[in-house]
């Protein structure tokens, strides 16, 4: 037997999501009984590892919910929806802020890839944009003192 790679959503999910990847659990879906759910989330509260799982559409709002209640509104999470594919989205930041905005959809689709950052992770930015590596592009703007190369420039202009 020959082991042949393929598509994995909560690898690629992890490896996208910004968050620590030097240790990491990936659990499977979230219970789906609400107290289960709890129970399991207790378990990994102050877990030094990046916690990884899959969660149903219908259930992530619900899910979420409960990570902000019982990690907190403040621990930084990340949905990763329909990985590798067209509709690809990733919602990175505080388990609260991402709560509010997947609430103010109408309705969640897709494959859902759940994950929840170490408790008081040093290394992540704060903010709405948390987690959101800078492009290539603006870490060379940033080396030049905020302006453009030429090469640049002109690769715009075309």
């Amino acid at each position: 037997m020959v082991p042949i790679p393929g598509a994995s959503a909560f690898l690629a999910a992890l490896v996208a999501s910004g968050l620590p990847t030097d240790s990491f659990r990936f659990s499977g879906f979230l219970p789906s009984k609400r107290g289960e759910r709890w129970a399991a989330l207790e378990t990994i509260k102050t877990s030094p590892r990046t916690q990884v799982f899959y969660e149903a559409p219908h259930r992530i709002v619900e899910a979420l919910a409960d990570v902000v209640e019982a990690l907190g509104k403040d621990r930084h999470v990340v949905i990763a929806r329909e990985v590798t594919k067209l509709h690809e989205e990733f919602l990175r930041g505080r388990a609260g802020e991402v709560l509010e905005t997947l609430k103010s959809r109408d309705g969640v689709k897709g494959e859902i890839t759940l994950l929840i950052g170490k408790p008081d992770d040093e290394d992540a930015r704060v903010g709405t944009d948390a987690f959101v590596r800078p492009s290539v592009r603006q870490r060379v703007r940033a080396d030049h003192g905020g302006r453009e190369s030429r090469r640049e420039g002109r690769a715009e202009r075309k």
